[in-house]
């Protein structure tokens, strides 16, 4: 039995040139344990972190090894996977990961799709008897620790300790849209078979760990409880990085844990302006709720960076005017970009749009060039606003790139950016006032 294991090439992924260790977004270095623990034959190729990856080229490489099941795991789109339909004149294709969740785009381009536990679904495909309750034990158990350390810095590893999301109600999200019809969706590794991994880790040099999980703590505070217990006894030091859901940053408890563990810093999703909005995206909490869990966070210093989403198809101008009110009252200002205001989608800055609800009916990508067109998005009104604006913020990223290039000094830097930040959200805020006094 043979098997190629491949990452197919993405467009989207790779204009970010920090993400070349990709494959630790991957399930593919679990499934890759998983299958030579069980004595099956196998290669990975892993298109996004080589450069030099040519399609046909790959193409031809597997066509030559001749095997007998071909997986691929597309990260960001659906279509990742075009360009290796020709593949299934070798043998059988499965598509997997949660990018797979929609199944009725996916399951005509491949042959099986497995959108969560790839390595329970392969098993049955090829006669395993494997208990699926045990398998990411021992798969991160059985796991090579140098393939955890990044290609690019050897002092930096990745490392996921769990699968799915302990939540997983968010309409736009792939995780919880491809774990809501598994059997498991969240399953966590024992904690001591991870921190047996971060004591090696440690060992060979490795300074800091990115936690791969999309819900680390997973409202779990027993099992928190064992990391750090686990982490103190075995002197791990590590600087760890994590990803949280507000839900558990409203809990002080969880903070402190996340601190005593070794947590530097967490990444969580507001992703949505407003009340409204976060109850239309089921989202499962509030404003107040992430202003509790920012107040948890900075009294236990631990460092922060969120995700932003602006408005949606149902958004209001009055939501509009409490994600200014909220976002300036709370001070997230200070964590946008000035300098990239000129980036139609608003990545990076208050003006990140929502494009994509994966996971349901709705699923836009953006088409604009830039925003005098109008977005089929969007109300008349909020189509308004963001028109108004986009000069504006063309003019502000322009002054602020300008103004910092000639700054050495970090704390007026900084200075800059907040000012410039609130710039553009008094603006818009201005803006959303002048329409409403048109409709009047």
């Amino acid at each position: 039995m043979k098997i190629v294991l491949l990452i197919p090439y993405s467009d989207s992924i790779c204009r970010i040139k920090s993400l070349k260790d990709v494959i630790h977004n991957s399930m593919i270095l679990e499934l890759e344990t998983f299958l030579r623990m069980n004595d099956v034959e196998t290669i990975t190729i892993d298109c996004l972190g080589n450069e030099d990856c040519d399609r046909m080229r790959v193409c031809n490489e597997i066509w030559q090894y001749n095997p007998d099941y071909i997986v691929i795991q597309p990260l960001h789109t659906i279509e990742d996977l075009t360009g290796y339909q020709s593949l299934r004149s070798i043998c059988p294709v499965v598509a997997m990961g949660p990018v797979c969740c929609c199944l009725s785009l996916v399951e005509p381009m491949v042959d099986y799709v497995f959108p969560t536990n790839p390595e329970k679904g392969l098993a049955d495909l090829i006669g395993l008897d494997i208990d699926e309750e045990v398998i990411l034990d021992d798969v991160m158990g059985s796991m090579d620790v140098n393939k955890l350390i990044s290609s690019q810095d050897s002092r930096i590893a990745y490392i996921t300790t769990s699968r799915g999301c302990s939540y997983g109600g968010c309409s736009f999200c792939i995780i919880g849209a491809a774990y809501s019809s598994s059997s498991s969706r969240y399953v966590a590794v024992n904690p001591l078979i991870i921190c047996r991994l971060l004591k090696e880790l440690q060992e060979k040099g490795v300074k800091t760990v990115q936690i791969m999980d999309a819900d680390f703590p997973g409202s779990n505070i027993s099992r928190l409880l064992e990391y750090r217990d686990a982490i103190r006894d075995m002197n791990i030091s590590l600087k760890l990085h994590c990803d949280v859901r507000v839900q558990s940053l409203r809990n002080e408890q969880i903070v402190l844990l996340l601190k005593e563990i070794g947590i530097k810093s967490v990444f969580f999703g507001i992703d949505g302006s407003s009340d409204g909005m976060l109850a239309r995206v089921n989202k499962g909490i509030s404003l107040n709720s992430v202003s509790k869990g920012i107040n948890n966070l900075i009294a236990n210093s631990v460092a922060f960076r969120f995700g932003w989403i602006l408005a949606d198809s149902s958004s209001t101008l009055k939501e509009l005017e409490v994600a200014c009110d909220f976002i300036c009252s709370s001070g997230l200002y200070r964590m946008f970009d000035p300098g990239k205001l000129d980036d139609p989608t608003g990545l990076g800055t208050f003006f990140h749009e929502m494009h994509v609800n994966a996971g349901t009916n709705e699923f836009c990508k953006p088409t604009l060039n830039d925003r005098n067109e109008t977005s089929p998005l969007y109300s008349e009104e909020v189509n308004e606003a963001f028109k108004r604006m986009w000069p504006i913020r063309l003019k502000l990223s322009s002054e602020y790139r300008e103004k910092i290039s000639t700054v050495e000094d970090k704390t007026e830097k900084r200075n800059i950016r907040h000012d410039y930040n609130l710039k553009s959200i008094m603006h818009f805020y201005n803006i959303i006032r002048e329409i409403n006094d048109d409709i009047k």
